[in-house]
């Protein structure tokens, strides 16, 4: 089991694009956890968004935390 992590980063953005520029950026620069908190986005939206990130968290061994989005 992996501890938690030193460099947990937490998504921020206006747009779904946003967030996934700054997950990209936040894997490529060393980052182990992701928080991926989008408030206020449409289910569907939420969805592609997330299934995005995980790609980019899988490429790179990254953990990939969803917030906000139990379903």
């Amino acid at each position: 089991m992996k501890k938690i992590s030193r460099l947990h980063f937490i998504s921020s953005g206006a747009t779904a694009a946003d967030h996934l520029s700054w997950v990209r950026m936040a894997c490529e620069n060393g980052a182990d956890w992701i928080q991926l908190r989008m408030k206020n986005i449409p289910p569907g939206e939420m969805r592609t968004t997330a299934a995005e990130a995980l790609r980019v968290c899988r490429e790179h061994q990254v953990i990939l935390i969803i917030n906000d989005h139990v379903h």
